[in-house]
């Protein structure tokens, strides 16, 4: 024994390169359970509720642009983890509206999903090409 109280032992007889060949050897691999048929069912499943999900937001927002009579190009992100609908635009005060009568709208509506609203300007020029 060792002064710390452990077992002391001789590794020189011990061959690490062949015990680690021979783990390599005995090693199998597991097959996956699930099909490529399920894979490709569940990509479509998940592509079939995202484009879902887009349409109905792109509703909700057609929806209050129709009700407060402007139209805008904008940017959104929908934060999942704070419940934050982030709007980007270039047109603030379309989005306020008078009196905040707009936000206060989409606010609403919003709201009602669970999500809150936050608008941001974006400043300077806007490209599409």
């Amino acid at each position: 024994m060792d002064a710390g109280g452990g077992l002391l032992f001789n590794d020189d007889n011990i061959d690490i390169e062949n015990r680690l060949s021979d783990t390599r050897e005995t090693s199998y691999k597991v097959k996956s359970y699930k099909s490529e048929d399920y894979l490709n069912s569940w990509q479509d499943e998940r592509e079939s509720a995202i484009s879902e999900l887009k349409s109905y937001r792109k509703e909700i927002f057609q929806k209050f642009m129709n009700d407060c009579n402007f139209h805008d190009n904008f940017f959104y992100d929908m934060c999942y983890r704070t419940h934050i609908c982030t709007i980007y635009t270039t047109k603030p005060g379309l989005w306020i509206g008078k009196n905040g009568k707009n936000i206060k709208y989409l606010t609403e509506i919003l709201r009602s999903n669970g999500w809150n609203v936050k608008l941001k300007e974006i400043k300077g020029t806007y490209l599409s090409l």
